[in-house]
């Protein structure tokens, strides 16, 4: 072995406890060495009764000795040995609450307020280090008549809406409101959105404040929640539990239709004729939902010869035929696309007091060679 082998090898064993030690020291030391770390958290500021006062706006010192809305956002530099620190930068709590005394017009941050010193950690610096607060006396605005707030959004003019509000049972809200704006409350509103393709919906829905102040709404609105008696923000209040039924509207429309007549197979020749009216038509008044009216309207445009039937009347006496009455709701339409379509009395029929028309059906004699067969008007 060379001299310099020798001299690394001597006394080996003393050299690696050695080498342990300064590794220890070196690690305790990197450790406990101290670090600083900013971040950024958000502070809460509410009203410790918020019953009697609200928050209405805060505002903090910017950098240019100028005033600026404080938006919740604290500027934080915490101070510590690195494995503090380190542990610091993923454990950290991002947002807080501070409850504000009524009488209290600003607020002065401190350590305490984010939790710490904690683990040898401090904070050495917050910005901003106060805000300036405003507070106002609460009133209380009550809105009845929920109802009539619901509303359902597109309004379409062709139908029927009807609404009910299952809760709050009360039919009302309360608000609370700063006093200085308790006048620019207008209403509260529950929009519902249109339920395309649906004839009833049953769901919960959130309440908007209808205000002239654009900020009321997100900072200063307090609505009581009957279920669990205690004053909350409008994004939590409860829902108002709503059912809403849409029928579409029914319109009319008058015209002169053709008809033709239901008769049990007859094996001699007969006729159909109306008692109190010449032709084969009658004035009909018909009702139902507008955009059925609108194709019905359109059919008998495109379909002048369309006709409605006069139903089979029972018992009747195909060799001698006879006299027969139908009302204007008995009639059948054929053709399809209608099913809610009604045939009600013309007003011309009312006014002279009419109540059902009268037909008659008339066997002829067969004439000798010729065979059985239907009359024009049947079906």
């Amino acid at each position: 072995m060379s001299s310099l082998g020798k001299i690394l090898f001597r006394n080996w064993r003393n050299k690696i406890v050695a080498l342990f030690f300064a590794v220890s020291i070196w690690f305790v030391a990197f450790q406990s060495e101290k670090r600083t770390y900013p971040s950024t958290v958000t502070m809460k500021l509410e009203p410790l009764r918020p019953d009697e006062t609200v928050i209405v706006s805060t505002t903090a010192e910017d950098e240019f000795g100028g005033e600026e809305p404080f938006k919740g956002e604290i500027e934080l530099t915490f101070s510590g040995p690195r494995k503090e620190i380190d542990f610091l930068r993923e454990r950290l709590k991002r947002n807080y609450a501070k409850e504000i005394e009524p009488e209290q017009e600003r607020y002065h941050f401190t350590e305490e307020d984010f939790n710490f010193p904690a683990k040898g950690v401090s904070i050495i610096k917050i910005q901003p280090p106060s805000v300036k607060i405003q507070q106002e006396p609460v009133e209380e605005v009550l809105v009845q008549d929920l109802k009539d707030k619901v509303e359902l959004v597109p309004s379409e003019p062709n139908y029927r809406v009807i609404i009910e509000v299952v809760k709050p049972e009360t039919q009302s809200i309360r608000l609370r409101v700063p006093r200085s704006l308790n006048n620019e409350i207008l209403s509260v509103r529950v929009k519902v959105p249109w339920p395309y393709g649906k004839e009833r919906i049953e769901h919960l829905y959130g309440l908007n404040v209808v205000s002239s102040n654009s900020d009321l709404h997100q900072r200063t609105v307090r609505i009581w929640d009957d279920e669990t008696l205690r004053w909350v923000s409008p994004a939590n209040a409860s829902k108002v539990h709503v059912i809403v039924e849409i029928k579409e509207k029914d319109d009319t429309f008058e015209h002169e239709v053709k008809l033709t007549f239901q008769v049990p197979q007859m094996e001699t020749p007969f006729t159909v004729s109306l008692n109190d009216v010449p032709g084969d038509t009658i004035p009909v008044k018909f009702r139902g939902p507008s955009k059925q009216i609108a194709l019905l309207r359109h059919t008998l445009r495109e379909q002048p010869g369309l006709s409605l039937v006069v139903p089979l009347r029972r018992p009747f006496d195909p060799e001698t035929g006879g006299e027969s009455t139908f009302t204007e709701d008995s009639l059948i339409l054929p053709e399809r696309g209608f099913p809610d379509v009604r045939f009600e009395q013309h007003e011309s029929r009312k006014q002279a007091l009419k109540t059902a028309w009268s037909y008659t059906i008339t066997v002829l004699p067969e004439k000798d060679g010729e065979g059985s067969k239907d009359g024009g008007t049947s079906q």
